[in-house]
């Protein structure tokens, strides 16, 4: 496996709407209680999808809930944020030292659906602003993870 093509590890501390690079040396990954670690503290993912032109690949920030159910609002021209079913779905979590190039990488595969019930209000309190609320192509999406897998990048 090669290295990580992007380094999305984010300081919660910070403004949501920056990504802060983390450039601080990891440990390496030690099982299921690192991978639920980063599972839980990152705030950014790559949404991996497809429109009418080929692979899409959408950064978004995400909260999860205490079933570890992911919400994100997906814009823009991801079909995810115009569709009304529900869809497989891939997203990349990645937690990778800029210097080192060594971390880990969760790949989760899931069913998407776009919201239409009431969503937790502490999800909402955490969820940041969608930067298109209102448009058609901005809707907020609910994940089921059906399978998580993390790998070690070197």
């Amino acid at each position: 496996m090669g290295r990580a093509a992007v380094v999305t590890t984010v300081d919660r501390r910070r403004d949501l709407g920056c990504f802060v690079v983390d450039c601080a040396e990891h440990d390496e990954p030690s099982g299921e209680a690192e991978m639920e670690r980063l599972f839980r503290n990152a705030v950014v993912a790559r949404v991996i999808g497809v429109d009418h032109s080929g692979p899409t690949v959408d950064y978004v920030r995400y909260v999860l809930d205490d079933d570890n159910r992911m919400y994100f609002y997906a814009q823009g021209r991801s079909l995810l944020a115009r569709t009304s079913v529900d869809t497989s779905i891939v997203i990349e979590i990645d937690d990778v030292g800029a210097r080192s190039g060594r971390g880990a990488s969760i790949v989760v595969h899931g069913v998407a659906r776009p919201v239409n019930s009431e969503v937790p209000k502490p999800v909402l309190r955490l969820l940041p602003e969608p930067q298109f609320r209102g448009s058609p192509s901005c809707r907020l999406v609910e994940v089921t993870p059906t399978s998580l897998r993390w790998r070690r990048v070197q």
